[in-house]
């Protein structure tokens, strides 16, 4: 008897103990290949998360609907989108500003204006490339006088750019400085970002964190714990870009020597909170007024915004 309650109470321990371990929960996390996995990467470092980097849009958005990852970094058109197609999620920061250029090979694209009558290649159909291009031609008047073909990934889209196969194209940072420096006769003719706040007078944003609701109403504390860690992530990679350009090239993401230079010009970001709500409140205001779809039909209500 007295064996029996021996081996009772170590299981109870056992048990307990187990109980005890939610706060070293590993959530499921993806990022696209590009400035968001910058943010991450002295993150992953502590191997504390599950972490996938992916170089397409489409992928990351399908697993988060499959409820593969339960934290994503994705275009901040598509967290609308998502919440308004009844998709149990939240935004918990801003990760990315403006990173857009027109790269052109040649020298004749020296305004927006420039653009009509020709062909531009860009990726990010759906995405905010598409929309935040569309509303600066649509402003310009040239719209209809553009012709935008899309590739599904940014390093295929650099590839050509690098090999000369590709006269005009909208990509982000760090893409825009790998194919620099691959093609010398290369050039940055427009800066979209600021195109876009010359037009609309607010921040064009690229990325932001979504989170499923399931983790928060669970594990809010873990939930917070993990954006703290994430904010200093981000805060390393603008502050040590040395360390940071080290581990970009460790998990695949560009080389140091491109990293380096990169880097700066990301625009990684933490906005949280009511900075986090009002700045999106204006660029999805924006994106309304030029195409409802593009946020998913709707402004995204309060609940779509998480406050920590």
């Amino acid at each position: 008897m007295k064996r029996i309650l021996f081996i009772l109470i170590i299981v109870l321990t056992l048990v307990g103990c187990n109980n005890k371990t939610t706060s070293n929960k590993r959530f499921n996390v993806v990022a696209l290949n590009g400035p968001t996995g910058i943010g991450f990467v002295n993150m992953m470092e502590e191997d504390k998360h599950n972490f996938t980097l992916l170089s397409n849009t489409d992928e990351v958005v399908a697993g988060v609907v499959k409820g593969d990852f339960e934290i994503a970094s994705i275009p901040a058109n598509l967290a609308s989108t998502l919440y308004n197609k009844n998709q149990d999620v939240s935004v918990v920061a801003i990760n990315t500003l403006g990173v857009l250029y027109v790269v052109e090979n040649g020298n004749t694209i020296n305004s927006i204006e420039d653009l009509k009558g020709r062909t531009i290649l860009s990726t990010g159909k759906g995405a905010t490339p598409e929309y935040s291009l569309n509303y600066i031609l649509e402003k310009a008047g040239i719209i209809n006088d553009v012709t935008v073909e899309f590739k599904s990934e940014h390093s295929e889209l650099t590839a050509l750019l690098s090999q000369g196969k590709a006269d005009i194209a909208v990509l982000p940072q760090p893409f825009v400085t790998t194919a620099l420096e691959k093609n010398n006769n290369l050039r940055v003719a427009l800066d979209l970002n600021e195109e876009w706040e010359k037009l609309s007078n607010n921040n064009m944003i690229t990325g932001v964190l979504i989170v499923k609701n399931s983790i928060i109403e669970n594990n809010k504390e873990d939930l917070d714990k993990f954006l703290e860690d994430y904010q200093n992530s981000i805060n390393l990679s603008n502050n040590n870009i040395e360390q940071t350009a080290k581990l970009t090239e460790k998990y695949d993401i560009l080389p140091e020597n491109i990293a380096i230079k990169a880097i700066p010009e990301c625009n990684i970001v933490y906005i949280n909170n009511d900075e986090m709500k009002n700045l999106l409140t204006e660029y999805y205001n924006v994106l309304v007024e030029q195409n409802p779809k593009s946020i998913g039909g709707a402004l995204p209500d309060e609940k779509f915004y998480y406050k920590n």
